[in-house]
C-alpha cells in the first residue's frame, strides 16, 4: 500500500433536503460517498488514515450548492480536474415545489448526476497526496485498478477465523473492481470472484507465480456458490462490472474465466452479447487452477463437487454461533421451569441440527435436507420422549403431553436449522430450495406450535396444581 501524505481526510458533503427527503441524484450520491469511505477506511486503516464525513443540508435557497463534495477544503471537481454542469432535477423541483435545476460533473467525455464510487475514491487518493494506480483512455477516466499479490497474512488468516465464526458477517469484504496480481499484461488471464474476503483471498494465493486480472464483484460479501443461489453473483453484476473497470481497453483477449459454483447465476451468452467477453468456467476447486491453466481445460475430477467430511464440518462454526444465544437462553428458562433434563433437551436440539446434521448428511436416507432433519431429530428426541413420558408423579396425560412436546418440538427445530444448509451443500438447486421451504416450513410450524403448546398446558397445570 502507498503510504499517504495526510493523516486526516475531511469530507463535507451538502445536498438539499426537505425534512428526511432528499433528491434522487444526491441519494445515489450518499450512497456511493459512503460505500467509499467504508472502502478507503478499510484499505487506509493501517496506515493510520482518519477519515471523518459531515453531512450539510441545505434548503432551497442554496440548492445551487447541492451535491457538492470537498475533501480536506478541496472541491471534488478540482481533485478530478473535471468541470461543473447544471440540469433539470425533477426530484428536486417536487421536494422544493418549483422547477429546479442541479449540479452535475463531467469527467473526460462522460457527465455524472450522481457521483461515482470510483470518482469519490480517485479524488480521496489525490487528496490524501496519493497518486492513484488508475486507468484512464480516451474515452473517459475509468475506475481504479487495485493491486495484490498472493501472499496470505496473519491478519487474513485471522479474518478467515472471524468469519468462520460469524464474527461481524458483513465486515468480510474487499472492494469489488479490477485488481492486478503480478505484473499482468493485456494478454493474462481474467478471474472473476465474489467479494467475499475468503472467496477473493483463496483465488489470489491459488494463483502464487501467476499474472493475472482479477475482477470482483459486488456480491455483498457473499462467497461464490451462495451469491450465485442468490443471483447476485450473476450476469447483470458480471456485465456491470465488465464494462465499469474498461476490461475490453484492459486486455487484448474476450474471456474471462468465471468459478465452476458461480455457473448457476451466470447466463454466458448474455454476457457474450452485452459485453463481448466469453465467460470460460474453471474448476470448482480453486486448487486446481495451476494445472487448468497449463492444459486449458478442466478434467472430469475437477468439475465433480467433492463435498466432503471436512467440507461439511467447515460450516458448523458460523451456524453454531448464530444458534449459541437462543440456546443458552431457552436453556437456561427450561432449567428454572422443568429441570436440567428439559435444558439438556434444548442443547441437544441445537447441536444435532448445527453439528450432527452436517457430519451425517450423506449417511442420513431421502433427499430432502428438511425430512433429514427431521429423520434426526426423531432420533434426538426419543430418550427425551422416553424420559418426559415416565414421570410416576404425573397422571398418564401428562406424560403423554410431555412426551408428545419432545417428539413435535425436537424435530421441528432440528429440521429448521438443516434448512439452512440448503444454500451450501450440492444436494439442492434453487428450485429444490424453494419447493423445500414451501412444502416443508408449514409443517415445522405447526409441530413447534403444537410442542409449545403441549408445554405451556404443562406448565399451567402444575402453576395451578393440577399435576
Amino acid at each position: 500500500m502507498k503510504i499517504p501524505r495526510y493523516k486526516r481526510l475531511e469530507i463535507e458533503w451538502k445536498h438539499f433536503a426537505v425534512g428526511d427527503a432528499t433528491c434522487e441524484r444526491c441519494g445515489k450520491t450518499g450512497e456511493a460517498l459512503k460505500g467509499a469511505i467504508d472502502e478507503l477506511r478499510r484499505e487506509f486503516a493501517p496506515a493510520g488514515v482518519k477519515i471523518n464525513l459531515t453531512e450539510t443540508l441545505l434548503d432551497k435557497t442554496r440548492i445551487a450548492e447541492s451535491n457538492e463534495i470537498r475533501m480536506n477544503g478541496v472541491l471534488i471537481e478540482d481533485l478530478l480536474s473535471a468541470s461543473v454542469a447544471t440540469t433539470d432535477c425533477p426530484s428536486c423541483g417536487t421536494l422544493a415545489g418549483e422547477s429546479t435545476c442541479c449540479r452535475a460533473i463531467e469527467i473526460g467525455n462522460d457527465q455524472y448526476e450522481d457521483i461515482p464510487v470510483w470518482a469519490i475514491r480517485k479524488a480521496a487518493y489525490r487528496a490524501l497526496g496519493v497518486a492513484p494506480p488508475e486507468l484512464e483512455s480516451g474515452t473517459g477516466i475509468r475506475e481504479t485498478i487495485r493491486i495484490t499479490d498472493s501472499t496470505i497474512t496473519p491478519a487474513n488468516r485471522l479474518d478467515h477465523f472471524l468469519a468462520r465464526w460469524g464474527w461481524d458477517r458483513d465486515g468480510h469484504r474487499v472492494a469489488p473492481g479490477l485488481y492486478r496480481l503480478g505484473n499482468p499484461s493485456p494478454e493474462s488471464p481474467v478471474f472473476a470472484s465474489a467479494n467475499y474476503t475468503l472467496s477473493f483471498d483463496a483465488l489470489r494465493s491459488a494463483l502464487k507465480g501467476t499474472d493475472a486480472w482479477i475482477i470482483v464483484l459486488d456480491t455483498k460479501g457473499i462467497n461464490v456458490w451462495c451469491a450465485a443461489g442468490k443471483g447476485i453473483f450473476g450476469t447483470e453484476e458480471l456485465i456491470r462490472s465488465i464494462l465499469s473497470v474498461g476490461l475490453d481497453s484492459v486486455v487484448s483477449h474476450r474471456k474471462i474465466i468465471v468459478p465452476q459454483l458461480g455457473a448457476p447465476g451466470i447466463s454466458w451468452p448474455e454476457v457474450m452479447r452485452r459485453s463481448g467477453f466469453n465467460v470460460e468456467y474453471g474448476p470448482v476447486h480453486v486448487r486446481d487452477l495451476p494445472e487448468y491453466l497449463k492444459t486449458g481445460k478442466a478434467t472430469v475430477e475437477m468439475r465433480r463437487v467433492q463435498f466432503t467430511l471436512k467440507d461439511r464440518l467447515v460450516l458448523v462454526p458460523i451456524e453454531l454461533v448464530h444458534a449459541a444465544l437462543p440456546m443458552v437462553a431457552v436453556a437456561a428458562i427450561l432449567w428454572f421451569l422443568a429441570g436440567p433434563v428439559a435444558a439438556l433437551a434444548a442443547v441437544s436440539v441445537v447441536l444435532a441440527g448445527t453439528v450432527l446434521f452436517p457430519g451425517l448428511l450423506p449417511l442420513i436416507p431421502t433427499a430432502d435436507l428438511s425430512t433429514k432433519g427431521f429423520i434426526l431429530g426423531g432420533v434426538v428426541a426419543l430418550p427425551f420422549a422416553v424420559s418426559f413420558g415416565n414421570n410416576p408423579a404425573l397422571p398418564l396425560w401428562a406424560n403423554a403431553l410431555a412426551a408428545g412436546s419432545a417428539l413435535l418440538l425436537i424435530p421441528a427445530v432440528t429440521a429448521y436449522l438443516a434448512l439452512n444448509f440448503t444454500g451450501s451443500t450440492p444436494y439442492t438447486s434453487r428450485t429444490g430450495v424453494r419447493k423445500e421451504i414451501f412444502r416443508y416450513v408449514p409443517a415445522m410450524a405447526v409441530m413447534a406450535a403444537l410442542g409449545i403448546v403441549a408445554g405451556i398446558v404443562l406448565g399451567v397445570s402444575r402453576l395451578l396444581g393440577v399435576i
